[in-house]
Parts: structure tokens; C-alpha cells; sequence
């Protein structure tokens, strides 16, 4: 996958999760590949990655999420 792709996703992940509606990484990724975006195997393999959008998730819908 090439690097614009992979900013893409990376930036459509965030505003979902910031959303608040969704429970985390795993759901974020289903709704990625519904959305049409092809992730290859380590998209969202990466442990930091995962533990973010989890992090948000959780914040945004409890609505405490702050921005750093």
C-alpha cells in the first residue's frame, strides 16, 4: 500500500473514532472495509495504533475526549 493510502485511512480511522460510536479498532476496521478502503495486513496491525483509536473511542463516547 502506498503512503497516501495509507494516510487515508489513517485519518478516516481517527474521525470515526472520534465519532464516539464506535467501540473500537475492531469496529472502526469493519467499517473502513464497508466503507470500500483496502487494508492490507498491517494497517492495523500496529499495537500503538490500536491502542489509540481504542483510547478515543472510549473518550468520544463518554464524551471526555480531549485533544492534546
Amino acid at each position: 500500500m502506498n503512503t497516501r493510502a495509507d494516510n487515508r485511512i489513517t485519518e478516516r480511522a481517527f474521525r470515526l473514532a472520534h465519532t464516539g460510536r464506535y467501540s473500537g479498532w475492531e469496529a472502526i476496521k469493519q467499517e473502513l472495509q464497508s466503507e470500500g478502503f483496502t487494508l492490507d495486513s498491517s494497517m492495523l496491525d500496529d499495537a500503538g495504533f490500536r491502542e489509540e483509536l481504542n483510547h478515543i473511542c472510549a473518550e468520544a463516547s463518554m464524551g471526555t475526549y480531549r485533544d492534546a
